[in-house]
């Protein structure tokens, strides 16, 4: 029998008038009806806000709040304030849900602590399902191959495909990180994690994730402290796993296969910056190496990768030849039109 508690579901917006009806209107078209609609709107210069008031005139379900722009984080935190509801889930405003996806949610949680969810990717109109097994985990186990494809392949780091206990988020005051650009979902996720007592995961992909190709968009910025972010979500990552199990082993390969393919992204969002010059791109790579966790992870993933093209490109960035990981990269562009 499904659950009859409310879902608060938040939505940060900002500068989505061309996507926010798309949005709003599959979440308000939920099966499951026990809902309450929660949209911050962080100061948008476009025409957001009259979309929105139009659209939620006569649903009482959904409160509009309009902030000052000041970051998705310090949205979405205000957002959980505002929230009353027993459980909690997160969709960005340029994403949307299928009909049954809070219903599918719901149907988990019973007597766990977070659902995580499968999800489709959207990406100029192709379609890439990103699916997991439909499996309960506890902590009281030592990390088994499936959890560690989970942290590797990155079900681990959004907060839009999970169903959270707002009882949790609360007590322990778990909060978006204001101060930092990127990952700030992958700590508030961790930090969730770190107090529950067992994990469930849906093979349901009624999350549609829909890939920006706007140059302006966060996840295609470059930004200066981007490595050193990268090192809270290590830290914070290596603390989760060392609570669920006290293999050193299985520790080092799942925070390697997690974070060296943020770092390797990372770089190649650095050489294809155009917003930069060479000097200002290579100071950047070059940030990289002051920071003891990245060097481990480097020369633990050049042991473990069985890929010839990734274990050259991961020497070169060991030997900090990012002039040549640039030429590389340009030769590698080229021969793939």
């Amino acid at each position: 029998m499904i659950n009859t508690l409310t879902v608060s579901i938040i939505i940060p917006m900002y500068n989505a008038s061309s996507t926010i009806t798309r949005c709003l209107e599959s979440v308000m078209s939920q099966t499951y009806k026990n809902i309450e609609i929660i949209i911050i709107d962080d100061g948008s210069k476009d025409n957001s806000l009259q979309v929105c008031s139009q659209l939620i005139q006569n649903d009482p379900r959904i409160q509009l709040i309009s902030t000052a722009n000041s970051g998705v984080s310090i949205a979405r935190n205000r957002g959980i304030l505002a929230a009353s509801g027993y459980y909690c889930t997160f969709v960005d405003s340029d994403d949307w849900i299928e009909p049954t996806h809070i219903e599918q949610l719901v149907k988990k949680i019973n007597n766990i602590d977070c659902v995580i969810s499968s999800y489709t990717m959207e990406n100029n109109g192709q379609f890439n399902y990103h699916q997991l097994s439909e499996c309960i985990y506890t902590y009281s186990s030592v990390l088994t191959p499936p959890v560690i494809s989970m942290f590797k392949n990155g079900y681990i780091h959004p907060c839009w495909n999970k169903l959270f206990k707002l009882d949790i988020i609360k007590k322990m005051h778990i909060s978006f990180p204001s101060h930092i650009q990127i990952s700030e979902d992958s700590i508030f996720c961790i930090e969730y994690l770190k107090h529950c007592t067992s994990i469930c995961t849906t093979a349901s992909t009624t999350y549609h994730y829909c890939k920006s190709n706007l140059s302006t968009s966060l996840s295609s910025k470059v930004y200066p402290d981007i490595f050193s972010t990268y090192e809270i979500v290590y830290t914070k990552l290596q603390s989760l796993l060392m609570q669920m199990t006290s293999d050193t082993h299985v520790i080092d390969r799942t925070l390697t296969q997690t974070i060296f393919p943020q770092l390797y992204g990372s770089i190649f969002k650095i050489v294809n910056d155009n917003t930069k010059t060479y000097l200002q791109k290579k100071a950047i790579f070059n940030s990289l190496f002051i920071l003891p966790y990245s060097k481990k992870t480097l020369y633990d993933a050049l042991i473990s990768s069985d890929s010839v093209k990734e274990r050259i490109i991961i020497k070169l960035i060991i030997a900090k030849q990012f002039g040549i990981i640039m030429i590389l990269n340009k030769w590698i562009l080229h021969h793939h039109r």
